[in-house]
């Protein structure tokens, strides 16, 4: 279906699929008319607050259904909305909120001790919103506001439109910062719907299709990919605010999950974890996306489960996804090494320095163009245009085009090693190295040296109950590799730092920084503690039941 807004996929869903279930929760069921009554509602009561078109609001929710409920709320009145890495630390907290100019923001409450400090020293912020029940003093509780909204506004009948154009902005994504500071990449409600359309395409979804959303709906694949296709196509989405194989296993199982939208560091703990492939049974296809997965763990998680893993190429600035495969493009033999096809409305070219096109099978840097490509970034009140070059955005990632058209991603452009003159991409030792069977994952950059310019050192982390020395893995490249671009310097660790997709934060590594600490030990968690996050929810279905119908529970409700 074409749309110009999320809110046109949304209102055919309200009217055509009223009673379908759109939202699972723990015991949570809503259906499509009753998400769509909500977020009206909602919408009535934060424009009540004083909240119009043109205002910037951060959002630092985890996978629960207020983050959805909330996002539309706010784009349904023309509001931009700044998603907030939920990892993220006091002074990363407070970058965001002063690039993007944020008017306020909308928190769990377990988020204070990092959000609250975060405020020092900026301009105050109008609108503070929190969920939970330790509300900070002179904040507006969410809960109450869902509550007295529904109340107040019940007899309005649901409006399903939009105070806000196509071309306008509807969400800054901040990108993962895996080269320094995170980027504000602003995206119109045309360029999501046209995403959405062209993802929809894509993998052929339907009504009866139901996705998992386990990655953080902060980041853009979550988000784009497990939050708003689901709702567009009138699917399911069963949210689950925890991070941990077991949970995820149960859970497709229990609620016949059929899409699982999956980091790649996901795969080798699922592997660990080994599940009877009965438990696995409902789904469809696995689409990851975010990093590269070594081939050995996706054929071997295929063969095991008898069930595709799909992958794709996307960046923050053309989310979610450029290029993919999927039932209508399967990965063939002899398309092992590729990044897939790209999305029906994107155009792909690889260029050279100077922007010239490069023939077929010749490594350039990655330009794109199309409909969901930013708009630009955002910086202190203006969209700047950075990184692109008549049209066309600059990825900063270097591959190739086969004569079919099929996509080859070589490496970061920055990430490149340039060693005697020589150019070693990182990329390419990782894939070796990862075939070896001692070795649970593995990260290469480039180190400085007096003789080469630069030297290549691997990072590696090995498989429970194993050891191995840094002879035995430069033997084992010396093999595979051109001398040159063995490693010289191998260093085991216990862990390499991620962002949440599974992409390995190189930065950290060359500048001896330690890597984002995932789980807090000072506060409530809930990414990765999905009881603590059901505690926090039960307060806003009771409310939001009882503003409806007394009577009524909320899962009755739908």
């Amino acid at each position: 279906m074409l749309a110009n807004t999320l809110f046109d996929f949304l209102s055919r869903c309200s009217l055509d699929y009223a009673a379908r279930e759109c939202m699972v929760y723990g015991e949570t069921r809503l259906t499509y008319g009753y998400f769509a009554k909500v977020v009206d509602r909602l919408a009535a009561g934060l424009a009540d607050l004083g909240l119009k078109r043109g205002h910037r609001i951060a959002l630092m929710l985890p996978n629960v259904p207020q983050f959805p409920l909330v996002y539309y709320a706010l784009l349904k009145l023309g509001v931009w909305v700044v998603p907030i890495n939920v990892l993220f630390k006091e002074n990363e907290i407070r970058f965001v909120l002063e690039d993007s100019s944020a008017d306020g923001f909308v928190a769990w409450e377990g988020f204070s001790p990092r959000l609250l400090p975060a405020l020092a020293g900026l301009k105050p912020r109008r609108w503070q919103i929190f969920l939970g029940e330790k509300i900070p003093p002179g904040a507006v509780d969410l809960t109450h506001l869902i509550a007295t909204s529904m109340q107040r506004f019940e007899r309005l009948g649901v409006e399903n439109k939009i105070n806000a154009g196509p071309q306008d902005p509807a969400v800054i994504f901040y990108t993962a910062g895996a080269t320094g500071m995170p980027k504000g990449a602003v995206f119109s409600h045309y360029n999501l719907a046209s995403a959405i359309s062209a993802s929809w395409r894509n993998f052929a979804i339907d009504r009866e299709d139901r996705f998992l959303a386990v990655i953080p709906l902060f980041h853009n694949l979550g988000q784009m990919l497990a939050m708003n296709l689901p709702l567009a196509a009138g699917a399911s989405t069963v949210l689950l605010p925890k991070l941990d194989p077991a949970a995820i296993v149960e859970t497709i199982a229990k609620e016949r999950v059929t899409h699982f939208i999956a980091a790649p560091s996901m795969f080798p703990a699922l592997l660990r974890l080994a599940p009877d492939p009965a438990q696995l049974a409902s789904l469809k296809w696995c689409l990851v996306s975010g990093a590269m997965l070594p081939a050995r763990q996706r054929e071997e998680f295929e063969q095991r489960y008898q069930l595709p893993v799909y992958e794709g190429y996307g960046l923050a600035e053309c989310n979610p996804l450029i290029t993919a495969f999927s039932a209508w493009i399967p990965r063939t033999p002899e398309k092992a090494c590729a990044s897939g096809f790209p999305l029906k409305g994107i155009e792909v070219a690889i260029l050279d320095s100077s922007q010239r096109q490069m023939p077929d099978g010749t490594i350039g840097e990655i330009f794109v163009r199309g409909p969901w490509v930013m708009q630009g970034y955002f910086r202190q009140g203006q969209i700047s245009k950075d990184g692109f070059w008549n049209d066309w955005f600059g990825t900063g990632d270097l591959g190739m085009l086969d004569r079919e058209g099929f996509l080859y991603l070589v490496d970061r452009k920055a990430d490149v090693i340039l060693k005697a003159g020589f150019p070693v991409y990182p990329s390419e030792v990782e894939a070796v190295l990862a075939q070896h069977h001692k070795i649970e994952g593995c990260t290469v950059i480039g180190v400085p040296d007096r003789v080469h310019g630069e030297e290549v050192k691997a990072y590696i982390v090995l498989r429970p109950n194993q050891t191995s020395i840094k002879e035995e893995m430069v033997e084992f490249c010396k093999s595979r590799l051109a001398f040159y671009k063995c490693p010289r310097h191998v260093e085991f660790v216990e862990s390499l730092p991620h962002s949440v997709t599974g992409k390995v934060l190189k930065h950290l590594l060359r500048e001896k920084k330690p890597a984002p600490v995932v789980v807090a030990t000072t506060e409530s968690q809930p990414v990765t503690d999905a009881a603590a996050a059901q505690s926090e929810v039960a307060p806003v279905e009771e409310s939001v039941a009882a503003a409806a119908a007394t009577a009524d529970n909320f899962s009755e409700r739908g």
